[in-house]
């Protein structure tokens, strides 16, 4: 079984003093089709947060669309549960991480190869995104969508805007749109759903 991690980072109005409650549950509907398993649905994310003001609800609804590869499936039914969220406040910040445990992926071998000081240094440059919507999936999730000689992989997902298009996303980013379009399947990107970056 691997562990996915995603960040969510959502910025209030005034310095946050306490976080309360924080809760992950998820709404996700698994589809088998001929590339393999997809797991789709929403991730709600809701608890409290207090300032000197008072404290204000959190509330927040993650799309997910995630696909596990044909080749990339074990004999075990491919499945996504949520094991554990945190939250770190970073003055008028929130930064919420959810690990989910991914269950159903062909595991990898025990001697495989640690991450090499580079890898480690292009990870901590990713993580130090500016863009507050950004998400990290850790890098110890197998990468679902590569071939089988890459093992380790740390992606990059954004939070749709109201009214965002693949044009837009991809100038924010500095990404090519035919790119962006090519790794989320061109779906459509309805406010609030995560697009993976290429």
């Amino acid at each position: 079984m691997r562990t996915m991690k995603i960040e969510k980072l959502l910025e209030m109005d005034e310095p946050v003093l306490a976080v309360h409650q924080l809760k992950v549950e998820e709404d996700l509907r698994y589809e088998r089709q001929s590339d393999g398993i997809h797991a789709s649905g929403p991730v709600y994310i809701s608890g409290s947060w207090s300032a000197e003001s008072g404290t204000y609800p959190i509330s927040e609804v993650l799309e997910f669309d995630v696909l596990a590869p044909q080749e990339k499936l074990s004999g075990e039914a491919f499945h996504l549960d949520v094991i554990s969220v945190k939250s770190e406040i970073l003055h008028d910040q929130i930064v919420i991480e959810i690990a989910f445990a991914v269950s159903g992926l062909i595991e990898e071998e025990k001697n495989a190869p640690a991450l090499c000081e580079e890898s480690e240094q292009e990870e901590a440059k990713t993580q130090k995104q500016d863009e507050a919507e950004m998400i990290d999936v850790s890098e110890s999730f197998e990468d679902l969508l590569e071939d089988d000689n890459s093992t380790l992989t740390t992606y990059r997902f954004v939070v749709a805007r109201k009214n965002d298009t693949y044009a837009a996303i991809a100038q924010r980013y500095a990404v090519a749109e035919a790119d962006l379009r090519e790794v989320n399947h061109h779906k459509e990107i309805p406010y609030k759903t995560l697009v993976l970056l290429p």
